[in-house]
């Protein structure tokens, strides 16, 4: 298979030394000559051969098309600009006609060239602007939509380097989503973050549009039990809502879809594990009430101190403990000081409650056990 766009290169060089003249006159029979070239060189080969083949050509063309361009940019005379559009035609209309005629061995992921991309994207703009302009009223999604514009626009207007793949992609994208504004149903906000997720639009920004209104409905919500009702409930949305379309809009990112639900999920186990630290945390700090008076419990916790129940040499931890975990039907909060004094005192009274406590213990344990 041999490489046919040598003519065409050879034009632009003569060009270039300003030695173009009747060569130009057969850029039409040149470009019939390449398309018949290259149809029976594909006819005549293997797949895998083809693709190259094909692939070959697309970026050779797309080089040629760079470099006419930088002549262009760089023409003083009116004669040297019309020779410069006339090639710059010739090889969009050859790079059009192969793309459109060999789509699965073009390279969808490789830049087009700006001569190509441009004309493009200004249609893009101007179906978005179009569709945006119709849902500015009365639409339950507005605001979002508003923040998907932003994304869509910034990325017609900033990426100047943009592959087939995007263009193709955004606009389907574009045709989807004017079928769904179409219909004056009223969409919730959280349906409406699904139905661009089911289109596969895995932008960085969007993603983050997204989990700002997780957050804020989350937030919203003053009770955790309340903040994962929401939260399964989206969840289970985003686990029921089946893909659109198959293609990412960045393919060398996870699928939006995915990330969704990967988002969702952490915010119900961080939950989740809070509440679950929390109602430990209650469970440290809540008091176990007892019918001692704090006399008695004192004398209570001395015994077991003195028979090696509790073992430590730090009276104080005792004290401290059994402050903060214990109330009694009196007290409510104990207070340290009272607590060290009654551990010490020797009140017979208050002796006899606590050994008749014990007696209730031992005759338990021994019909029990």
């Amino acid at each position: 298979m041999n490489y046919e766009l040598i003519g065409l290169e050879e034009i632009l060089k003569k060009l270039n030394d300003g030695e173009a003249g009747e060569e130009l006159l057969g850029l039409e029979q040149e470009k019939i000559r390449i398309s018949v070239a290259m149809k029976l060189a594909v006819m005549n080969s293997g797949k895998n051969a083809a693709g190259a083949y094909i692939r070959t050509h697309q970026y050779g063309l797309y080089e040629l098309l760079e470099k006419v361009n930088e002549r262009l940019t760089k023409s003083k005379s009116k004669a040297e600009i019309i020779s410069c559009n006339r090639i710059t035609k010739l090889l969009c209309e050859l790079f059009c006609d192969i793309e459109k005629r060999y789509p699965d061995h073009f390279d969808k992921q490789a830049i087009l060239p700006g001569s190509i991309s441009n004309p493009r994207l200004a249609h893009l703009r101007e179906s978005f602007s179009d569709l945006f302009s119709q849902t500015e009223n009365g639409q339950a999604q507005h605001e979002l939509m508003k923040m998907l514009a932003g994304i869509i626009f910034s990325e017609i207007d900033h990426d100047q380097k943009v592959s087939l793949h995007k263009i193709s992609y955004l606009k389907i994208f574009a045709e989807r989503l004017t079928l769904m504004t179409q219909d004056k149903v009223p969409v919730e906000s959280f349906e409406f973050i699904l139905f661009i997720a089911s289109l596969n639009f895995n932008h960085p920004a969007f993603y983050n549009l997204c989990y700002e209104f997780i957050r804020g409905q989350k937030d919203a919500l003053e009770t955790a039990e309340a903040q994962l009702e929401v939260l399964k409930f989206y969840i289970k949305r985003a686990e029921q809502t089946p893909p659109i379309l198959s293609v990412t809009y960045l393919v060398e990112m996870r699928s939006i879809q995915e990330s969704l639900r990967r988002l969702i999920d952490a915010e119900i186990t961080y939950l989740e594990r809070s509440k679950e630290n929390g109602d430990n945390l209650n469970l440290m700090n809540s008091h176990f009430k007892i019918n001692l008076t704090v006399r008695q419990l004192a004398i209570f916790i001395n015994l077991q101190s003195s028979c090696g129940i509790i073992q430590t040499d730090k009276p104080k931890l005792i004290h401290e403990y059994v402050t903060s975990h214990y109330s009694t039907e009196e007290t409510a909060h104990i207070s340290e000081k009272s607590f060290k004094n009654a551990y010490y005192s020797n009140a017979i009274a208050d002796l006899d409650k606590v050994l008749e406590k014990l007696t209730e213990m031992l005759i338990i344990g021994q019909r029990r056990y």
